[in-house]
C-alpha cells in the first residue's frame, strides 16, 4: 500500500512539474507573441495615423466641393479648382462625372477627349461615396495608379503614392474596408505575401475613434496575425509572421525560456512532491485527527484486589486514522511540539464521558470511579471545571490523575481548588519521583498509585519491592487509597492484597480494552485474588 502511494505521489508530483513547465512555456511564448504584436502594432499606428490624415482631408475636399462645386470642365472653372488644391496635401485633382460614370475632366489635365468611361466603383461607403483603390488612369502616354473617390458629379484624385508608399514604407501585410454591415474586402496585399490574406475579424473596431489592435494565431497556415484598426476610416491594416520565422528571430530567448521552463518544473515537481509527503505524515494530519471522531478511548478496569469487582476504570487513548490506529508514544510528543496537548485532553475526556454515560446506570450503588489523564500543565481549576462540569453525575466520580513528578507549589493550589468541587485527585507512578511526605499530606490525594517498576519485582523480593510497604504507609498517613499498576500474575494480586494494598489493575485482570469489550468484563463475575496463604 505504502508502495502504490509513493508511486502515486511521483505520479502527482511529475505531472505537475510537467504542467509547470508547460505553463511557464505558454506563457513564456505569449509574452514573446505579445512582444511581436506590440512592435508590429506601433508600425501599424503609424501607417494609420497618416491613412487617418488622407481620410479626413477626402472629407475636406468633398465639404468644399459642396460648397464650390465644379459644373462644367471650363478653363476658367478648372483653374480655379487648381489654385484651391494647393490647400491640400494629399488631394492631386478633381474631376467631374457625368451621369453615365464617364470622367469629363479633371483639373490637372483639362477635358478628356473621349470622356472616360470608369467601372463599377469597388466599394461604397456608408455615406454613398464611391470608390476605385489603386485605379489605373491613362495620362497622356501613359499611365498612373490613383485612388479615386467620387459624391454624385464630384470626383477627387488622391496621390496613389501616398497609399502604396504608406502600406510598403510600414511593411503592412494587407489592407481592408468595411463599412456598415458589409464583410470586409481586400484593397491591397503585399505581392510577396505567402498565404492569401484572412478577413479581419474585430470589425467592431471600425466605429471606434481611436487605435485598437489585437492578434490571432491562425494554425491552419502556422502564423500570428496582427491587425489593427484605422480610427474613423473603416481599414483595417494587418501584418502576418509565420510561427517558423518567429522561432528563428527568437531561437535564443525561446531557448532560454525552455531551460527556465524545465528548471521551474522540476523544483516545482520536487516541491509538490515534498508537499505530498509531509501531508501523508502523522504530524500535518494531527490537527484534524485531534477531534473525538478520530478518538478511540480504551478502558483498563481499576478492581477492588478483595471482591475482584470492577470499581472503576482509567481512560486510555488511540487515534483512528482511517483503518489505521496510532498509540499514545507516536502522538504525545507530536502533540506537544505543536502546541496541540489541550486539544487532546478535551477530545479524550468529551469522546470517554460520552461513551461511558452509555453504559454506567444512572443511579449505581456507588460511583464508578473513571480515571482521566491530563497534560499537567493543564490541571487548572478553571480550565477542568469548564470542560468537566458538564458531565458531572452521580453514575460516577471524575478522577483526575497527577503524575509525581509534575507535582509544584503552584499545582497543589490548584489540586486543592479541584478536590473543594468534588474531583478526585490520583498521584500517578508514584515512587518515581522525588515527592516527600509533607508534599504529598498537603496534596492531599484521593490515590496513590504505586508504579509498575514495583509490582514488577513483587514476586523476586528486591530492594524495590519492598518499598511498598512504605507507600501504603504514606498513603494511610494521608488518608489516600491505593492504587497498583501493571499486576500481571494473580501471585502479584496477592502479595499486595496481602501488603495492604486495595486496588489494582494490570493484565491479569485486562487490558485496555474499547467500550464494547469493556461492556462485557462489567457483566462478567468479579474475580477476586487468591486466598492469601
Amino acid at each position: 500500500m505504502n508502495l502504490l502511494l509513493a508511486r502515486f505521489h511521483l505520479l502527482l508530483a511529475s505531472l505537475a512539474g510537467l504542467l509547470v513547465a508547460a505553463l511557464i512555456l505558454l506563457l513564456a511564448l505569449a509574452g514573446v507573441l505579445q512582444q511581436e504584436q506590440q512592435r508590429l502594432s506601433l508600425q501599424q499606428q503609424s501607417a494609420g495615423a497618416l491613412l487617418t490624415a488622407v481620410a479626413s482631408e477626402v472629407r475636406r475636399g468633398f465639404a468644399f466641393l459642396g460648397r464650390q462645386p465644379l459644373r462644367d470642365c471650363q478653363a476658367d472653372s478648372l483653374s480655379r479648382l487648381r489654385s484651391q488644391l494647393l490647400n491640400f496635401r494629399y488631394l492631386r485633382s478633381v474631376g467631374l462625372l457625368d451621369e453615365q460614370r464617364q470622367l469629363r475632366c479633371f483639373t490637372s489635365h483639362g477635358e478628356l477627349t473621349p470622356p472616360m468611361q470608369l467601372p463599377p466603383a469597388q466599394f461604397i461607403d456608408a455615406q454613398g461615396t464611391q470608390i476605385w483603390n489603386d485605379y489605373p488612369l491613362p495620362i497622356r502616354n501613359g499611365q498612373v495608379n490613383s485612388t479615386l473617390t467620387a459624391r454624385g458629379t464630384q470626383l477627387l484624385l488622391v496621390d496613389g503614392h501616398v497609399s502604396i508608399e504608406t502600406f510598403q514604407r510600414a511593411a503592412l501585410d494587407a489592407v481592408w474596408i468595411s463599412y456598415a454591415d458589409a464583410p470586409p474586402h481586400l484593397i491591397w496585399s503585399r505581392p510577396t505575401l505567402a498565404a492569401h490574406p484572412q478577413p479581419p475579424t474585430n470589425l467592431r473596431w471600425r466605429a471606434l475613434s481611436r487605435p485598437g489592435s489585437g492578434w490571432q494565431i491562425d494554425w491552419v497556415q502556422q502564423r500570428l496575425i496582427v491587425g489593427s484598426n484605422v480610427p474613423n476610416t473603416g481599414l483595417f491594416v494587418q501584418n502576418y509572421r509565420s510561427l517558423a520565422e518567429l522561432w528563428r528571430s527568437n531561437w535564443a530567448l525561446c531557448a532560454l525560456l525552455a531551460t527556465l521552463a524545465v528548471l521551474l518544473g522540476a523544483i516545482s515537481g520536487r516541491w509538490v512532491s515534498r508537499s505530498l509527503r509531509r501531508r501523508g505524515t502523522l504530524a500535518y494530519r494531527l490537527p484534524q485527527l485531534l477531534q473525538p471522531t478520530h478518538i478511540h478511548c480504551m478502558y483498563q478496569p481499576i478492581v477492588e484486589l478483595a471482591s475482584g469487582e470492577i470499581a472503576g476504570c482509567e481512560v486510555l487513548m488511540r487515534l483512528k486514522d482511517g483503518e489505521h490506529t496510532i498509540f499514545p508514544d507516536q502522538v504525545i510528543p507530536l502533540v506537544q511540539a505543536q502546541g496541540l496537548s489541550w486539544a487532546l485532553d478535551q477530545a479524550v475526556s468529551q469522546r470517554a464521558l460520552a461513551e461511558l454515560a452509555t453504559l454506567l446506570p444512572a443511579a449505581p450503588s456507588r460511583p464508578f470511579k473513571v480515571a482521566l489523564n491530563f497534560f499537567p500543565e493543564h490541571i487548572r481549576h478553571a480550565q477542568l471545571s469548564s470542560l468537566l462540569d458538564p458531565w458531572q453525575h452521580p453514575r460516577w466520580q471524575l478522577n483526575i490523575e497527577v503524575t509525581e513528578y509534575g507535582v509544584s507549589e503552584h499545582l497543589q493550589a490548584e489540586v486543592q481548588q479541584l478536590r473543594a468541587a468534588g474531583y478526585q485527585i490520583s498521584v500517578d507512578d508514584f515512587g518515581t519521583g522525588y515527592s516527600n511526605l509533607g508534599t504529598i499530606k498537603y496534596l492531599a490525594p484521593d490515590f496513590l498509585k504505586i508504579d509498575r517498576s514495583f509490582v514488577a519485582d513483587l514476586e523476586d523480593d528486591t530492594l524495590r519491592a519492598s518499598l511498598i510497604p512504605q507507600i501504603v504507609s504514606i498513603a494511610e498517613a494521608v488518608g489516600a487509597e491505593i492504587v497498583a499498576e501493571g499486576i500481571e500474575t494473580a501471585q502479584q494480586a496477592v502479595l499486595l492484597q496481602a501488603q495492604g494494598v486495595r486496588f489494582g489493575q494490570g493484565y491479569w485482570y485486562s487490558r485496555p480494552v474499547p467500550l464494547a469489550e469493556f461492556a462485557q468484563l462489567l457483566q462478567q463475575p468479579p474475580r477476586p485474588a487468591p486466598a492469601v496463604n
